[in-house]
C-alpha cells in the first residue's frame, strides 16, 4: 500500500491510537492517586521543594556548603517556578508534580507533531506519543515527581519539534529554557544549528543560535553572581569528581531502552537493512580517507572505553573514553548523511530524516553517559526513551511510504498496539500507601513537639512540615563529599555541627541508618533512641532509594568530670 494509498484509505493505525490514549488514561489514573500525597513518593522529591522554599523566601541557591544547605547539582529552572508560585499559595508536592506531569504530558504532544510534521498519519503519530507515556516505569515513574526531568523533556522536545518545522526563534528559547532546566540540554544546539546551516541557510541558523544563546549566556551571568558566585562549581566541578560505572554506559542503558520499546528499536533496525539493500549505503570512493580517519580516531577511542567498561571511575578520568565513544558515533553518522546526500544516491532520505537521526543519537548518548553517572537513575532515560519512540514510528512511516504488502500496514499497526500494551503498569502499585497518610502526619506532630532544632538528611521536608528549619539534604552531601572534588571541604560544617549537637534530633533512615553520617561523628556525638514510625513499610518511598524515616538519633550527654 502506498502513502497515498493509505491516506485515501482508513488510519490502519486507529487501534494502535486508541491504545496510546489507554495509555495516556492510565498514566492520568495513576497520577491521579499521587499529586495531592504529601510525603515523599521518591526521596529527593522533599529536597526540590527545600529548594523552592528558599525561592520563596528571598535566598539565594547557590552558596557555599553549610550544615543548613547545599544545593543539588541541577539548573534552578524548576526551583525558580515553583518558589515564585510557592509566593502566591504555597511550596507544595501538588505543585511540583503537577508541573512534572504537564512537561511530560508536552513531551508525548511533541512525539505527535514530529510525526505529523513528518507526514505521518494520526494514528501513528498518536501511537508515537503513546509508546514515550509507556515508558512511564521504565523512567522511574518521573513523569509526575517533584523532580526537574518533566520540566526538561517537555521543553526539550518543543525545541526540537519547532527547529524542524521552521521555528527557529522559539526553539532557541525553549533549548535556552530547557538548559536551565537541566544543563545537558545545551548539547542540542549543535545539531540544530548545522542542520539549520546546511537545510534552511545561514540565515535561519543565526536566528536560532542568537534566541539560544543570548539568554544562556544572560542566564549564566545572572547565576554566577547569584550566592557565592559556585553556579558552575556545583554544575560542572563537583560532578567531574563523581565515579562513573562504565558497564551501565554500555551496554546497560542500550539494554534498558530496547527493553522498554523493543518494536522501536526493530523498525529502526528494519529501516536501516531495507536502505543497505537498496544500495542506499554504498561508500563512495572519495569519503575513504575521511572514513579511515574517523575510524583509527574512534578505535582509540574504543580502546580507552573499554578500559573502564564494568569498573567505576571518576568522571573526569572517563572524559577521553566519552569523547572517544562520541567520534566513533559521529563519524559514523557524518559519513552515513554525506552518502545518503549524494547526488543519485537510492531513496535519499528527507530531511528530517537526518534530522531526527542527528537528535536521536544524541539523546541516546546522553542518556547514556547520565544513566553512567554514579548515582544516576532511570530517569535519565526520558530524552534516549522519547527519541526511541518517535525514530521508530517514524521508522514506520517511512517504510510504509516506500511500498510494500498491502497486508504490511495492519500488521505494522497490531504491533504498535501490542507494544503499547506489552509496558503497562498497576497504579496500586505507584500510588501511596493507605497507612502513609497516618504514618507521616503522626511523625510531623512529633517533629513539631521537639523543643530544639530537627534535621531528617534524607527526608529535610519533614521539618519543614514541623515549623522547622530543614537542614541539607543527604544526597547533596554526597555530592560535594569526593575526594579531589571542588567542595570536599564542605563536609566539615557538618561534622562541626554534629560534634556541637546542632540537632536535638536526627531522623535515621531505615535504608542504611548508620553508615551514612558514622564517618562524620554520627555515632561518636548521637546516640540511637526510640524509633519514630511504626513498623513496616508506612513512609517508604515508592520509587528510588527507599529511604525511610525511621530512628531518632538524640545527643549523646557527656558525664560532668567534676562528678
Amino acid at each position: 500500500m502506498s502513502g497515498a494509498a493509505e491516506e485515501r484509505g482508513l488510519d490502519p493505525d486507529l487501534l494502535a491510537a486508541v491504545a496510546a490514549l489507554g495509555v495516556l488514561g492510565l498514566l492520568l489514573f495513576t497520577a491521579a492517586q499521587r499529586v495531592a500525597h504529601p510525603f515523599d513518593l521518591e526521596w529527593m522529591e522533599g529536597g526540590m521543594l527545600v529548594h523552592a522554599e528558599r525561592v520563596r523566601r528571598g535566598l539565594p541557591l547557590y552558596v557555599a556548603p553549610s550544615a543548613d544547605f547545599v544545593p543539588f547539582i541541577y539548573p534552578p529552572l524548576t526551583h525558580w517556578l515553583l518558589g515564585l508560585w510557592g509566593k502566591l499559595a504555597g511550596v507544595d508536592y501538588l505543585w511540583g508534580r503537577l508541573l512534572s506531569l504537564l512537561g511530560s504530558l508536552a513531551a508525548a504532544g511533541a512525539a505527535v507533531a514530529a510525526l505529523r510534521q513528518e507526514g505521518a498519519r494520526w494514528g501513528l503519530a498518536l501511537a508515537a506519543g503513546g509508546l514515550f507515556l509507556s515508558t512511564y516505569e521504565d523512567v522511574g515513574t518521573f513523569f509526575d515527581l517533584v523532580r526537574t526531568d518533566g520540566l526538561f523533556i517537555g521543553l526539550l522536545s518543543w525545541a526540537l519539534v519547532r527547529a524542524r518545522s521552521g521555528g527557529p526563534v522559539s526553539a532557541g528559547l525553549l533549548l535556552a529554557a530547557a538548559f536551565m532546566a537541566k544543563h545537558n540540554g545545551a548539547a542540542f544546539g549543535l545539531p540544530i544549528l548545522v542542520w539549520l546551516w546546511l537545510e534552511r541557510g545561514r540565515a535561519e541558523a543565526q536566528r536560532f543560535a542568537a534566541a539560544s544563546v543570548l539568554p544562556a549566556l544572560l542566564f549564566l551571568g545572572l547565576m554566577m553572581a547569584e550566592g557565592d558566585g559556585l553556579f558552575l562549581t556545583y554544575l560542572l566541578a563537583v560532578p567531574a569528581a563523581h565515579p562513573i560505572v562504565g558497564d551501565r554506559v554500555f551496554p546497560g542503558t542500550f539494554v534498558e531502552l530496547l527493553s522498554a520499546l523493543p518494536l522501536s528499536g526493530g523498525l529502526l533496525l528494519a529501516a536501516v537493512a531495507l536502505r543497505a539493500r537498496a544500495g542506499g549505503w554504498a561508500r563512495p570512493a572519495d569519503l575513504r580517507p575521511w572514513g579511515a580517519a574517523l575510524l583509527g580516531i574512534g578505535a582509540l577511542g574504543a580502546v580507552v572505553g573499554v578500559k573502564t567498561m564494568g569498573i567505576q571511575t571518576p568522571l573526569g578520568a572517563a572524559l577521553p573514553a566519552v569523547a572517544g565513544g562520541g567520534v566513533v558515533l559521529a563519524g559514523l553518522v557524518v559519513l552515513a548523511l554525506l552518502n545518503l546526500s549524494r547526488a543519485g544516491a537510492p531513496r535519499a532520505p528527507a530531511a528530517g530524516d537526518r534530522y531526527w537521526l542527528w537528535a536521536g543519537a544524541l539523546a541516546v548518548a546522553l542518556s547514556a553517559l547520565m544513566r553512567g553517572h554514579h548515582g544516576g537513575f532511570l530517569n535519565v532515560l526520558m530524552p534516549g526513551m522519547w527519541a526511541l519512540a518517535v525514530g521508530g514510528a517514524l521508522a514506520l512511516h517511512r517504510m510504509r511510504a516506500a511500498g510494500g504488502p498491502r497486508w504490511a500496514p495492519l500488521v505494522g499497526a497490531l504491533a504498535l498496539a501490542g507494544q503499547l500494551g506489552a509496558d503497562l503498569w498497576d497504579p496500586a502499585d505507584k500510588a501511596p500507601r493507605p497507612e502513609d497518610r497516618a504514618a507521616g502526619e503522626a511523625l510531623v506532630a512529633r517533629l513539631k513537639a521537639e523543643p530544639g532544632a530537627v534535621w531528617a538528611p534524607a527526608s529535610p521536608w519533614l521539618a519543614v512540615q514541623a515549623g522547622k528549619e530543614p537542614g541539607t539534604h543527604l544526597i547533596a552531601l554526597w555530592d560535594v563529599n569526593h575526594k579531589g572534588g571542588a567542595l570536599a571541604s564542605g563536609i566539615k560544617p557538618v561534622k562541626e555541627a554534629l560534634a556541637a549537637h546542632r540537632w536535638a534530633l536526627i531522623v535515621g533512615h531505615e535504608t542504611r541508618p548508620d553508615q551514612d553520617l558514622g564517618g562524620w561523628g554520627l555515632q561518636a556525638h548521637y546516640r540511637k533512641a526510640e524509633d519514630l514510625t511504626p513498623p513496616g513499610p508506612a513512609l517508604t518511598p515508592r520509587v528510588g532509594w527507599r529511604a525511610r524515616p525511621r530512628r531518632a538519633w538524640r545527643p549523646k550527654v557527656e558525664a560532668n568530670p567534676g562528678e
